[in-house]
């Protein structure tokens, strides 16, 4: 790249808009999915842990088939995924609505979805991306991956409206619509990516060998990915129990539907805020020791959750606590592999890493309602939740020195 980092985002930042409206969709089913839980327990009697498993289908889909959506935009860029994504994945989560009374019609459903959001998943929007920063390639992607924020921020009020105004059913058809018409018009308008694969790729093998980093093969051989991927999916184990969990763990101790909604809903924007800081501060320090950090903040979040009853300042300390973990640390992924092991198979590997972040963060959700049906409570499962932090921070912290990778224009951040 000529610029430098203003001539990045005068280029770019359509690009980062649109991808953080992508990433809206992606968490659209599990911000939902605790406003509805009870509804869908009253109305037909399915358990906690069966109304979770939907994080778990996700996330089986997730690991078999994150591969092949990562070559494909290696292959073919990401445009060409995002638009028939966008329409697939917004019409597969409306479909959620039809389901019931049988519990195998809502695991088909979620298996659906699960395919079709496969299509605007992380690893489509951040590839695009990355393509176009290097400079400020953490501030944006963590740009980007404020969708996520907005999600959070803005999905459970919304649900709780729609539940109020349509019933369950409701909800999901109102998210679908909103998907598209929000999300579509600015996919086809202004996402498009750098192609970093030249033509005569696209008949032969995916990977650009003019561009710096390892090949897929070289990645997944060394034992820092592994380490990498270790940390970033028991992370994720606690960020799917908070996130699906957290609203009846609030009502289960007294708080309002609608407070506990309100509250999850700040989530949202704090983790907006600590998302840019994030990426600003691995652009300019050792990515993995800010991601560390980021992970091991929700500890302290695990160890208030028990007494969220006895006061309001309580449950506000745990999502401001949970949102600026989970927010400064959400970028870590895409900037970690791009810096450690280089763009020349992005897509692949970080759909690797992403498929087992989705494995942790979705059958945490399945454990948490597993755990709450055996138990009536949630106590185990704060444990185990703490001592999967603890390890993640640990590791992300032993990750070592980056490897000094020649790409166009780069100047690597002061940490390296």
């Amino acid at each position: 790249m000529q610029a430098g980092p203003p001539g990045e985002w005068r280029a770019g930042w359509k690009v980062v808009l649109t991808a953080a409206l992508g990433m809206s969709l992606v968490t659209m089913y599990s911000s939902s999915a605790g406003v509805v839980m009870k509804p869908l327990q009253d109305a037909f009697g399915w358990s906690r842990g069966q109304i979770s498993s939907m994080t778990a289908i996700k996330s089986t889909v997730i690991i078999i088939a994150s591969p092949l959506v990562g070559y494909a935009v290696d292959r073919f860029g990401s445009r060409r995924i995002a638009l028939p994504g966008v329409v697939a994945y917004c019409a597969a989560l409306a479909m959620v609505g039809l389901t019931g009374p049988k519990i195998w019609t809502w695991y088909l459903a979620w298996a659906v979805a699960a395919f079709a959001g496969l299509m605007v998943g992380s690893t489509v929007w951040t590839a695009a991306v990355a393509s176009r920063f290097d400079r400020h390639r953490g501030l944006a992607l963590s740009a980007a991956l404020c969708g996520l924020g907005i999600t959070s921020a803005f999905v459970p009020a919304f649900a709780t409206w729609a539940l109020g105004a349509f019933g369950w059913r409701g909800v999901y058809l109102a998210l679908g619509a909103l998907g598209i018409v929000v999300a579509l018009p600015m996919v086809w308008l202004f996402f498009h990516e750098v192609r970093r694969v030249p033509a005569t790729a696209r008949s032969g093998a995916p990977s650009n060998p003019d561009i710096p980093g390892l090949t897929f093969g070289e990645a997944i051989c060394q034992p820092r990915y592994w380490r990498l991927a270790v940390a970033l999916c028991t992370s994720a184990l606690a960020a799917g129990a908070f996130q699906l969990h957290l609203v009846p763990m609030m009502t289960d101790l007294g708080i309002s539907r609608m407070q506990a909604a309100g509250y999850v809903g700040l989530i949202g924007p704090v983790s907006i805020v600590s998302r840019l800081l994030g990426g600003y501060l691995m652009d300019r320090f050792h990515p993995p020791l800010v991601a560390g950090v980021c992970f091991a903040l929700p500890i302290v979040a695990c160890l208030l959750i028990p007494y969220m009853g006895v006061s309001p300042a309580v449950p506000l300390a745990v999502v401001l606590i949970d949102g600026l973990g989970a927010g400064g640390g959400g970028g870590a992924t895409g900037v970690l592999v791009s810096r450690y092991f280089g763009m020349r198979a992005y897509g692949r590997i970080y759909a690797i890493l992403t498929a087992l972040v989705g494995v942790g963060y979705g059958y945490a959700g399945l454990l948490a309602g597993l755990v709450y049906d055996r138990y009536g409570n949630y106590d185990i499962l704060l444990k185990f939740l703490v001592a999967s932090l603890a390890v993640g921070a640990v590791l992300m912290l032993t990750m070592g020195r980056m490897p000094m990778l020649e790409v166009e224009g780069a100047v690597p951040p002061s940490g390296a």
